[in-house]
C-alpha cells in the first residue's frame, strides 16, 4: 500500500514547504540567544540586498513553478523541492523581518555559522541530486 505522501506528492510538496518553515522558525526562537546575525548569503558571503531579495525571490518562484507544472508528479523530486522551498521562504521571512539580515545559530568549524533553514535546503538539493540520479539510472 502507498504511502499518502507517494500517493498525492503535489500535496505533500506544500505539507513540506509548510513544515520546513515551522520547524525553521521554531529553532530560530529556541536559539535566539545563540548565534550571529548574517548580512550575506552562504558562508557570509556578501551580496547587495536588493539582489539578495531578487535572486531569492526568483528561484523560489521558479521552483513552484517546475513543482506545480510537470504532468508526473514524483514523491522524492516533491520532498527535495518542498525542503528547498521551505529553507529559502524561511531564509527570506527572516531577511525581510530582520532588516536584510537572517539569525544563524549553529557554528561551522571556525569558519561561520548557519541555520535549520540552511539545513533543509542542502537536504532539498541532496534529495534532488538523489532523484536524478535514480532518473538517470533507468
Amino acid at each position: 500500500m502507498k504511502s499518502l505522501f507517494a500517493k498525492h506528492p503535489r500535496i505533500s510538496f506544500w505539507a513540506v514547504v509548510a513544515v520546513s518553515v515551522a520547524i525553521s522558525w521554531i529553532a530560530r526562537a529556541t536559539f535566539i540567544h545563540n548565534g550571529v546575525w548574517n548580512q550575506g548569503v552562504a558562508f557570509s558571503f556578501r551580496l547587495p540586498l536588493g539582489f539578495i531579495y531578487f535572486l531569492s525571490s526568483l528561484i523560489l518562484a521558479a521552483l513552484i513553478y517546475w513543482q506545480l507544472t510537470i504532468p508526473k508528479a514524483n514523491w522524492v523530486r516533491s520532498l527535495g523541492v518542498g525542503l528547498i522551498v521551505g529553507g529559502g521562504i524561511a531564509n527570506l521571512l527572516d531577511r525581510l523581518l530582520n532588516y536584510g539580515q537572517v539569525w544563524d545559530y549553529i557554528p561551522f568549524l571556525r569558519i561561520g555559522h548557519f541555520n535549520l533553514a540552511d539545513i533543509l535546503v542542502s537536504c532539498g538539493l541532496a534529495t534532488l541530486l538523489y532523484y536524478w540520479w535514480k532518473e538517470d539510472a533507468r
